[in-house]
């Protein structure tokens, strides 16, 4: 269904897809049952904040983080043209679900251009509101400019599945100058 339930189904011609219903979007139902949810503190929102403001030299700002770091469930970062490259994510996730309980992690879509290793690949939960920190290698080489690869990471205990998109891209960003675009 529809994520705020408007009575018809969604359906994607890509479901296959990082971005595809169900990451990022609400099912209702399936949200009163999450099993796991992606845990960031105050801090970490504050230290991604300075650093994407240049505010670094602010008292408050003493601390950065880059936005690839930020405890979010999808994953991105831009890399460099036909260059080789390893990138680490570093996430936390809160049980909600069941105590007792492991999650394992599969990673779903088209590998061909991405090597994405999980660690741990299985976590194990002994109670309720427990937190437990993996990291997610990501590695590649040659991404031509322009090219996107896609990959999906998803914990699963065999009922519930939480699905993080995993995007790698090799493009240009357009320059920002008082406010405009520059060109390319």
């Amino acid at each position: 269904m529809c994520p705020v339930s408007r009575g018809f189904e969604f359906s994607s011609p890509y479901p296959e897809r990082a971005l595809a219903y169900g990451s990022g979007m609400i099912d209702l139902i399936r949200a009163k049952d999450p099993g796991l949810v992606y845990e960031m503190s105050v801090e970490e929102l504050q230290k991604v904040w300075c650093s994407l403001t240049n505010a670094s030299l602010s008292r408050t700002c003493r601390k950065t983080l880059e936005e690839h770091q930020l405890i979010y469930p999808s994953i991105s970062f831009r890399v460099q043209e036909n260059k080789p490259f390893i990138i680490t994510f570093n996430r936390r996730v809160k049980n909600i679900g069941y105590k007792n309980s492991r999650y394992w992690a599969h990673v779903n879509g088209d590998r061909s251009m991405l090597h994405v290793v999980v660690k741990p690949n299985v976590l194990r939960f002994k109670n309720v509101n427990e937190e437990k920190d993996f990291t997610i290698d990501v590695g590649g080489s040659n991404m031509k400019l322009g090219t996107v690869a896609e990959v999906s990471l998803i914990w699963s205990d065999g009922h519930h599945k939480v699905r993080s998109p995993i995007l790698i891209y090799a493009i240009e960003v357009p320059k920002i100058e008082d406010g405009k675009y520059l060109p390319i």
